[in-house]
């Protein structure tokens, strides 16, 4: 039994296998498989997790073998996959902050504090690379340092500015570092090589300079893998890389909606419902979605491409300058795309109730109503896997937040694998002071975590897994 037919098998279904539905896959012996696995696992071309944390289906766990195990192909190679001890790793994270009127750090910070961990632990020498869109008031300003200052506190360990790129400054100081040192570079940004086409990156002098200085390029920074900067696509291109641990586990828990349990039940609304459609046209056509649930401007949408009227929110849509398209048309023939029953409204100040068959009229339509809650409710207590994306409802009126409290709160007691996604729909459970016990992933990533759940190929990912 050759180790490539149990790739073969891993890479075909792009998802978490057991050893028996290798087996089952190739045709060949439970014994055989093991074995071939073992040394998948020991080259670090497969990865090993255990079964009950990687798959959510009862009914496969109860076939488990080989200790309960379960095996997908490694599409990145991780820092596990590399002797770090003394080595000159170049890091690229997302630092990006607001900085005017004051430096405000973004959540990122905290996101990448696990590999930087590590990464000292581990007696690596970390050059940290980072952009910087937002220019303070005084552009002569060192920012960058403001980043490095922030952490050092997290970090409880001095992380030393270097305000130079690929100068002779920054040479002398990557030189000169000691093992478990880590320092910020100048900002990316301030280079015009960090922005040029894909095909010219690998003969920059950013490059060129940095790759020679350095022994492995580490990507943490899965937020702006739709993107194709130099310091994100370049790198890969001629140097040793892997990702750090936030970009794995996004792209883990990204793995487990494109091959979810049943039923999978997407919940989707908000203000921004282009982005949603595609998600719904893929995931349809995929089978990957049994049930999606509609709020908001989707859900208006949705109505007008079946030819209802609805009055006083079409002029608000056609204020935010939203339209229907031709893939939304074809989206209102599937019957498990449910639309709301009913919705609140405002009249004088007052929230109330209006059934469909009251429309057209002259409020808008700014929360789904209470039918439509308590369905919606139902089929969440049922699903296995949920995703939900943007508000139920107008949650900056307190008259209007009634739904997605409500939603969120039965998400948080579900046994279901839930993924939210979006920095309104992560950010209203701070605001309604909701428990995220049960919640198994939260992300604000909102771009490229669309891309790849719609299978649009991602810059910075293509150029990690083309150094296989």
């Amino acid at each position: 039994m050759g180790q490539e037919e149990v790739k073969k098998a891993l890479k075909k279904s792009n998802s978490w296998l057991l050893s028996n539905e290798i087996a089952k896959a190739t045709g060949n012996s439970l014994k055989s498989i093991q074995s071939s696995l073992r040394r998948l696992v020991k080259w670090g071309e497969v990865k090993k997790e255990p079964a009950s944390k990687v798959i959510q289906d009862s009914t496969r766990l109860k076939e488990k073998s080989f200790a309960g195990y379960a095996y997908k192909i490694k599409d990145f190679k991780t820092l596990d996959d590399f002797k770090l001890k003394d080595k000159i790793v170049l890091l690229r994270l997302d630092l990006d902050s607001q900085l005017s009127p004051e430096f405000i750090p973004t959540e990122h910070f905290s996101h990448h504090l696990p590999t930087i961990l590590e990464l000292i632990e581990k007696q690596a020498r970390v050059v940290v690379l980072a952009h910087q869109s937002q220019q303070p008031k005084e552009k002569s300003f060192p920012f960058m340092n403001m980043h490095a200052e922030y952490l050092s506190k997290k970090l409880n360990q001095n992380i030393t500015y270097v305000d130079d790129l690929i100068g002779e400054q920054a040479q002398q100081a990557i030189k000169s570092m000691k093992s478990g040192d880590v320092i910020i570079l100048k900002n990316l940004f301030a280079d015009k090589e960090e922005k040029i086409k894909e095909k010219k990156q690998a003969k920059t002098n950013l490059v060129k300079i940095l790759s020679s200085l350095a022994d492995y390029y580490v990507n943490d920074a899965f937020s702006l893998a739709h993107f194709s900067y130099t310091s994100l696509t370049g790198f890969p291109k001629i140097m040793q890389t892997c990702i750090g641990r936030y970009f794995e586990k996004e792209i883990d828990a990204a793995n487990h909606l494109l091959n979810p349990a049943k039923p999978c039940l997407y919940i989707l609304g908000g203000n921004k419902p282009e982005q949603l459609i595609n998600l719904i046209k893929v995931s349809l056509e995929k089978k990957r979605a049994n049930t999606i649930l509609t709020s908001g401007y989707l859900s208006h949408l949705l109505h007008l491409a079946k030819g209802d009227k609805l009055g006083a929110q079409e002029q608000e849509l056609k204020k935010e300058k939203i339209k229907i398209n031709s893939d939304l048309k074809k989206l209102v023939g599937y019957e498990n795309i449910i639309l709301p029953e009913d919705y609140k409204i405002s009249t004088f100040g007052m929230a109330e109730q209006v059934s469909l068959l009251r429309l057209p009229i002259y409020q808008n339509l700014n929360e789904i109503g209470s039918q439509t809650l308590e369905n919606y409710l139902s089929l969440i207590r049922k699903a296995k896997t949920i995703i939900i994306k943007g508000p139920l409802g107008k949650i900056e009126d307190e008259n209007f937040r009634e739904a997605t409290k409500a939603v969120l709160e039965e998400l948080g007691k579900s046994n279901a694998f839930t993924f939210v996604l979006g920095e309104s729909t992560v950010n209203c459970f701070k605001q309604f002071n909701i428990p995220m016990k049960n919640i198994n992933y939260l992300s604000k990533n909102t771009a490229p975590l669309f891309k790849y759940l719609i299978e649009e190929k991602l810059p910075t990912v293509e150029a990690l897994k083309a150094r296989q």
